[in-house]
């Protein structure tokens, strides 16, 4: 079969930083008095969700316009990593914005953030405005306060209880769904299965029925 090349931008890391890194991508116009720019990804997607493939890359995009482009890749989680907060992300972006005016001399730089990434870039973008030219949100959940139903099923002011779904809706989680008045919205949502296949990595296959 085809074989695609992911994350094909060229690219340096400048700084390691716990488990994260700040990338540099070559190419780009490096010219005196240039802003730069710093992209920061989701941190549940891999970095290169901005890097994905030849003319589908928001990197090389940037790298061909001649934009100098950075980017923070919060590398893959450790078990330590699950004790840090919304401060410690916050933190980081804020010491690799530090790092990117250094190694360039800019004394402001575009902040681009993705997803979650655009989350938490908002938070600091907030707290230290007047270091960016820009801050540029692409698809960045802030208001979480009319999220409807996603919270009311994971914010725990309106549902301190156990999670009551997972890969289905069990007899018990439709009961919780009923008294919450969700069901049927749930419902109108999934997917329907009939049935459940599992293959473990030794070859052995469990199949199921619905």
């Amino acid at each position: 079969g085809a074989r695609v090349t992911i994350a094909p931008t060229p690219r340096d890391t400048v700084l390691t930083d716990g488990s994260a890194s700040l990338l540099r991508f070559r190419g780009a116009t490096r010219a005196p008095g240039q802003v730069p720019v710093l992209l920061v990804p989701s941190m549940i997607n891999r970095w290169y969700v901005m890097d994905l493939r030849p003319g589908v890359s928001l990197a090389g995009a940037l790298v061909d316009a001649g934009l100098d482009t950075w980017l923070l890749d919060w590398g893959i989680p450790e078990d330590e990593d699950r004790y840090r907060t919304w401060d410690d992300g916050v933190a980081r972006i804020a010491r690799m914005v530090r790092r990117v005016k250094r190694e360039t001399g800019a004394e402001t730089i575009v902040l681009l953030g993705y997803c979650m990434g655009a989350t938490i870039s908002a938070v600091y973008a907030a707290l230290e405005p007047d270091g960016l030219a820009a801050f540029i949100n692409l698809a960045g959940p802030i208001d979480f306060s009319h999220a409807g139903l996603l919270v009311q099923l994971v914010d725990r002011a309106h549902f301190p209880r156990t999670k009551p779904c997972a890969e289905y809706l069990s007899p018990q989680a439709s009961r919780i769904l009923d008294a919450m008045g969700t069901r049927e919205a749930v419902e109108r949502a999934a997917a329907q299965l009939a049935g459940l296949r599992i293959r473990t990595a030794n070859g052995t296959t469990f199949e199921g029925r619905f």
